[in-house]
């Protein structure tokens, strides 16, 4: 049974890396968007705080956005270049839909 997902991610950029982080997403966001099992996904740039970036995505399955998406060499290239440039842990929230939300 698959099941579908969203979730909000924010992540805390350190100023000094800002242009770096953007580069690292440039080289992902494409290719994350071209996944069958991808639905949806935006980035943000929060309007006081060009540092804070919102994540806004969807998935069609978690057990393979788990087991399979995260695994890809563009992802772990992502993580293993972003993660030095936080500076606070990102903030996941998984979300299911509520009524008038339908997965389609």
């Amino acid at each position: 049974m698959r099941k579908p997902f969203a979730m909000h991610v924010t992540l805390f950029i350190r100023p000094e890396c800002r242009e770096e982080y953007r580069e690292a997403l440039d080289k992902v966001i494409d290719q994350a968007r071209a996944r069958p099992e991808c639905r949806y996904l935006y980035v943000y740039e929060t309007v006081d705080d060009p540092d804070t970036i919102q994540l806004v995505e969807s998935w069609s399955d978690w057990d393979t956005f788990q087991n399979e998406i995260l695994g890809l060499d563009f992802y772990r290239e992502y993580a293993a270049a972003s993660e030095s440039m936080y500076a606070a842990p990102r903030k996941v929230v998984l979300l299911t839909p509520l009524h008038g939300s339908e997965w389609r």
